[in-house]
């Protein structure tokens, strides 16, 4: 499916009667009262009841209705049409940034995202590189105001300031 964002995935059940804790995917969980739907991986499924348990939230889908039904959900990606989602504002989406070229401030390519995982205090920034032998590397930095120069979503670049990036940045082996 084209054009869905990922905002949770489905941890495991809850409870004998179908309702399922699932991690958010979304810097506010508040979000998933005001959903009526989600896809799970490509169904689109209705949500009956929404509540929180600490960090997770807690959903009854629309058919699952006993703990091995919705025990056969466990890890499953909860999606929304891009369209239904909250406008970011002046930001984007982390979808928008998967495929996009990071860039120094000089203009050089230092490499693609691959995706963004939030780990609390700062999202963590995942690319790939090719190096000089044509093997393909990894690297990490951390997504922080003061490191990022400039995104611009439709030519799909990620702007860095490079004295900022050398000292974070977090090569693979």
């Amino acid at each position: 499916m084209s054009n869905v964002i990922t905002i949770g995935q489905i941890i495991k059940p809850q409870g004998l009667k179908g309702l399922v804790k699932v991690k958010a995917i979304t810097d506010d969980p508040q979000r998933f009262k005001r959903l009526k739907a989600v896809y799970v991986d490509t169904v689109h499924t209705p949500i009956e009841q929404v509540s929180f348990m600490g960090d997770f939230v807690v959903l009854k889908l629309q058919g699952v209705n006993d703990r091995n039904t919705a025990e056969n959900l466990r890890g499953r990606l909860l999606s929304i049409n891009k369209a239904d989602a909250i406008d970011p504002g002046e930001g984007y989406f982390i979808a928008d940034l998967i495929g996009a070229h990071v860039l120094d401030d000089s203009g050089k390519i230092l490499g693609t995202i691959l995706d963004i995982n939030s780990f609390g205090s700062a999202d963590v920034v995942e690319c790939k590189y090719i190096d000089d032998s044509k093997n393909e590397k990894r690297f990490r930095f951390p997504h922080l105001k003061h490191l990022v120069k400039n995104v611009d979503i439709a030519a799909k670049t990620f702007t860095v300031f490079s004295d900022y990036f050398v000292g974070v940045v977090v090569y693979d082996d």
